[in-house]
Parts: C-alpha cells; sequence; structure tokens
C-alpha cells in the first residue's frame, strides 16, 4: 500500500487514497524510530519493538492464517472470515478474537461482547472451525493435494 498498490477490491476507490497515505505515515515513523535509535546508539527499538515482533510473528501467524485464509473473497464479512472454537484461556489471550467473523462485521461491538454476538449470529456465520488445530490440519491438506488456498 505505501507503495501506491491497493489490489484488494473491497476497498472502496475514494478510501484507496487514505489508505496509501496511512501506509506511508506508518512507514515514515518505523523509518523515524529507526533512524532515531542509530543517531542515539540504542538498541531500544531492536530490543523492545523487533524482538518481541520476531519472537512473537510465528504464533501470531497461527491464529491470524486462520482468520481468512481459506474464506470466500467477497465483502459479506459474515462470509469471508472464519469464526473458530476455542477454548476459554485461548479466548481470554487473543480478546475473543477466535470470533473473528463477528468482529468482523461488527467492529464496534467490544471484545467482551463477542461470545454473545456470537449466540445472535453463529448461524449466519458461513466459515467455522472446531478449532485452531482443525483450520491448519485443512491448509496442510489443500497445500499438500495442490490446491491454491486464498489468504
Amino acid at each position: 500500500h505505501g507503495f501506491g498498490r491497493v489490489r484488494e477490491p473491497f476497498v472502496a476507490a475514494p478510501d484507496r487514497v487514505r489508505l496509501v497515505g496511512e501506509a506511508r505515515l506508518l512507514f515514515a515513523a518505523y523509518a523515524l524510530a529507526a533512524a532515531v535509535s542509530v543517531l542515539a546508539e540504542s538498541w531500544a527499538v531492536a530490543l523492545y519493538w523487533l524482538g518481541p515482533v520476531l519472537l512473537g510473528q510465528p504464533a501470531l501467524r497461527l491464529f491470524l492464517l486462520a482468520e481468512h485464509t481459506g474464506c470466500p473473497y467477497e465483502p459479506n464479512m459474515l462470509r469471508n472470515s472464519r469464526t473458530t472454537r476455542s477454548n476459554a484461556l485461548v479466548r481470554w489471550f487473543a480478546w475473543n478474537m477466535p470470533y473473528h467473523a463477528e468482529h468482523h462485521a461488527f467492529p464496534g461491538i467490544p471484545f467482551h461482547a463477542l461470545p454473545a454476538a456470537h449466540a445472535q449470529l453463529g448461524a449466519q456465520v458461513a466459515v467455522t472451525a472446531p478449532g485452531y488445530l482443525a483450520v491448519h490440519r485443512d491448509l496442510l491438506k489443500a497445500l499438500g493435494a495442490g490446491r491454491a488456498v486464498q489468504s
């Protein structure tokens, strides 16, 4: 997006300019943080930002892949996002984001109300999974079979 390319068809034309501008602003902020760190001869950016990002990214990827990968590529949020059944500990650590379709369909619902939203909307959610392991097992099967998996 920072290079001015917005390929996602669900982003409306008027919003594309703002999306590109925001991406460029974030890139500038990252560059400024890195420059200040180098000029100050400080490892703070590496220790408190890059380190945790790199360490946390593998686990985070497992959750992020489950949210949309393999779902239909369309504007209906109850169809293009997955709700994944999970245990209470995972739901607590993830701020109820396993209820991802409900979160995308109604982003104004606070995280603590997502289980209640699921109770109301669950039948309308098109893509669900019995757990994160099941999602990744299905993704690996699709890849092993040579099928393209849309992310």
